[in-house]
């Protein structure tokens, strides 16, 4: 019998975790992350549709932002379903913040979360026939009526943070090249596991990574590379990007660099991964 997506992980999780504990001490906490859990659908049906998805969404961050000093292990591939341990955790404290904010994210009030929501839309249903259409404004429309939060709640995407140990609100780039440097092999092992075939890289440090990784180890043909324009509703251009998304033929593996879910950087945010995919889809409209 094939080991599921989840078993694996947790051995990769404990390998990395050893690790962490053996370079930084034993007050490290780590972070479990992957593809995301559902309340209404079983784990072993979550991966079943993830591994049929033609479009596999993995969203790559840099590290769990708490905001208290004495931090926490999470999973945060619980973000959106309320566990017995939520309902446990509010009854101890006499209030009811696990499991509201649990509904809050379901519910797209998060602003990170609502973002990525956008792009897993956008990545998951742009084709040929609307790839010239200003996507963001037909998110916008799907967010209002309902659409978008269903889809997000329902639509198998994966959320892993590069950094497994959680951090503060900022995150060096020394620090980040650090874990990637030192840990590496893990995060490696983590996306070989998942098996996307769109990766999103919340950062040049990351998306250098990542296609490093394509090239030299899981992909053998030269990638194609596609920039991209910030363009308003009406079609004008506000700048030119530079390359942004590279193709992988060989595993057929999109990697995107973007901007990170917390940048304070508006529509410009979901328009640097959209605009070169819809470029990569009107030379490739089979993807």
């Amino acid at each position: 019998m094939e080991e599921s997506i989840e078993a694996r992980l947790d051995e990769i999780f404990k390998e990395w975790y050893d690790e962490i504990h053996k370079k930084e001490g034993d007050d490290k906490k780590f972070t479990k992350d992957g593809i995301m859990f559902n309340e209404n659908i079983p784990v072993n049906e979550i991966e079943d549709i993830w591994k049929k998805s033609s479009r596999r969404v993995l969203f790559l961050l840099k590290d769990q932002y708490q905001h208290e000093e004495k931090k926490w292990p999470e999973d945060i591939r619980d973000w959106l379903r309320v566990t017995d341990f939520d309902r446990n955790k509010d009854r101890n404290n006499g209030n009811n913040k696990a499991v509201t904010q649990k509904e809050k994210n379901k519910e797209l009030q998060s602003k990170i979360l609502r973002k990525l929501a956008y792009l897993l839309w956008g990545l998951s249903k742009v084709n040929k026939d609307t790839v010239d259409d200003w996507p963001e404004g037909n998110v916008n429309k799907a967010f209002k009526d309902g659409r978008l939060k269903e889809f997000f709640n329902t639509q198998p995407f994966a959320l892993v943070e590069c950094k497994k140990t959680p951090g503060d609100s900022s995150l060096k780039d020394s620090i980040l090249q650090g874990n990637l440097r030192d840990y590496g092999k893990f995060l490696k092992d983590e996306i070989k596991t998942l098996n996307p075939n769109i990766i999103v890289c919340s950062g040049n440090r990351i998306f250098e990574f990542v296609a490093k990784y394509y090239s030299e180890i899981k992909d053998t043909n030269e990638p194609q590379t596609y920039g991209g324009k910030y363009e308003l509703g009406d079609g004008t251009t506000v700048r030119n990007l530079t390359t942004c998304l590279k193709y992988y033929p060989g595993s057929k593996t999109v990697v995107i660099n973007s901007y990170h879910p917390s940048a304070p950087v508006g529509w410009k945010y979901f328009e640097k991964v959209m605009s070169p995919f819809r470029a990569f889809i009107r030379e490739h409209s089979e993807f």
